[in-house]
């Protein structure tokens, strides 16, 4: 999975051989011509709804599994948090997190969970996953000035799980 934030909620990712933008102000023509799937992040009524209840901690990658690999599914959960399941690639979600329910629990388990938004929201949606889910590791795209607060609050709960604050134009490969 590679991940490249854009500013604000504009994100490209690319996970099991799809590259999908998640549309915001940010994007320009160039990332949306690039995309083999356009979503937005807060605007997932068209998805699929991602099944909670049905879904455990994703696996770990076996070679074997490459043998049946196909396309990322993008999923909603809720009106902004999105599920991308990929053969061979650690489950990813993404989360606006100020518009996002936050109802955590083991899908979450082992996943990359992305979140943008505000730093308080930031930290509140941060403290309830790493409190339901044991995610393998938390990016996080927030404003300049609120990112020490974030690492601070997210930090000391965080246990094993990583955490990475996003640069806009960087890419983070998990």
């Amino acid at each position: 999975m590679k991940l490249v934030w854009l500013g604000k909620s504009g994100f490209v990712l690319q996970s099991g051989g799809t590259t999908i933008a998640i549309r915001d102000t940010t994007l320009d023509r160039s990332h949306l011509a690039e995309a083999d799937l356009v979503v937005s992040l807060c605007a997932t009524a068209d998805l699929p709804l991602f099944d909670k209840s049905l879904r455990t901690a994703t696996r770990h990658h076996r070679p074997l599994d490459d043998a049946g690999a196909k396309e990322a599914a993008v999923m909603r959960v809720d009106k902004a948090t999105l599920v991308i399941d990929a053969s061979g690639e650690q489950r990813t979600i993404l989360q606006a997190t100020d518009r996002a329910d936050g109802d955590w629990g083991r899908w979450a388990d082992r996943a990359v969970i992305v979140m943008a938004g505000a730093g308080h929201s930031i930290i509140r949606s941060g403290l309830k996953a790493l409190d339901r889910a044991r995610p393998s590791v938390i990016a996080v795209a927030v404003a300049d000035g609120e990112v020490e607060e974030v690492l601070v609050q997210l930090s000391s709960a965080r246990g094993e799980t990583g955490l990475q604050i996003l640069d806009p134009g960087l890419a983070l490969e998990a």
